[in-house]
């Protein structure tokens, strides 16, 4: 049997007629279970896309938390009342505690898995499991979110009695944010004061860009700690 060969002119041809398709735009679907010291585990889910991170309990028509990753702006939407509330964006001057000193200990747990056990001041903070094995952009958004957040944070630190202030809640929500992240993912954090956060699953999922939208008709309100 005789075999015809491609011509150079004739395999351009060929490769111009075949259809081409645009990727189907995605979202990142990560879910956690929380849990504040002495109540039940609720869900937490995260979706993430190279432009926002939304953050809600998984019900599409409920409260979210919406973060843009381009400009850093951080609205919770409260459906009640119609109201997409603005965070603080700019942080008040902060001088970091003295003394202030982060300590770690690391265990390998596998190849892709680390647990760390962080303290500030001799003080525990908390244990972290993570993993580099998932998702990396949803840990640099979920980075962009704590940064979102931390100028407010930084005020309520400020006007908090200096008796009642932890350090460590300075140090996670504030002046230590990469440090969470520093092995990955987080899959499990153990706070000192016994909140918990355990990863339950993720998947990439068709983009449903209409999650990532404050409705038209909702007044946007700037929040003041």
């Amino acid at each position: 049997m005789r075999y015809k060969a491609w011509s150079s002119l004739g395999l351009c041809a060929a490769l111009w007629a075949m259809p081409t398709y645009a990727a189907t735009p995605t979202m990142s679907v990560l879910n956690y279970q929380d849990a504040d010291p002495g109540s039940a585990a609720y869900p937490t889910r995260i979706l993430v896309t190279p432009a926002y991170l939304r953050m809600d309990t998984g019900d599409d028509n409920g409260d979210f938390v919406l973060l843009n990753r381009s400009n850093g702006v951080l609205l919770n939407v409260i459906r009640s009342e119609q109201r997409a509330y603005r965070y603080q964006a700019k942080a008040a001057p902060l001088s970091k505690p003295q003394p202030w000193q982060v300590t770690q200990t690391v265990k390998q747990l596998a190849a892709s898995t680390q647990q760390f056990t962080w303290s500030v001041n001799g003080k525990v903070c908390g244990q972290v499991t993570a993993t580099n094995s998932l998702l990396p952009d949803t840990v640099t958004a979920l980075q962009q979110y704590w940064q979102a957040l931390a100028p407010s944070q930084t005020l309520t630190w400020l006007r908090t009695p200096v008796e009642l202030r932890d350090e460590c809640d300075l140090a996670r929500y504030v002046l230590e944010i990469p440090r969470l992240f520093q092995f990955g993912l987080p899959i499990e954090d153990i706070a000192s004061d016994g909140r918990t956060r355990r990863y339950e699953s993720s998947r990439e999922a068709p983009l449903q860009a209409e999650l990532f939208t404050v409705p038209k008709a909702y007044q946007t309100v700037k929040l003041t700690n």
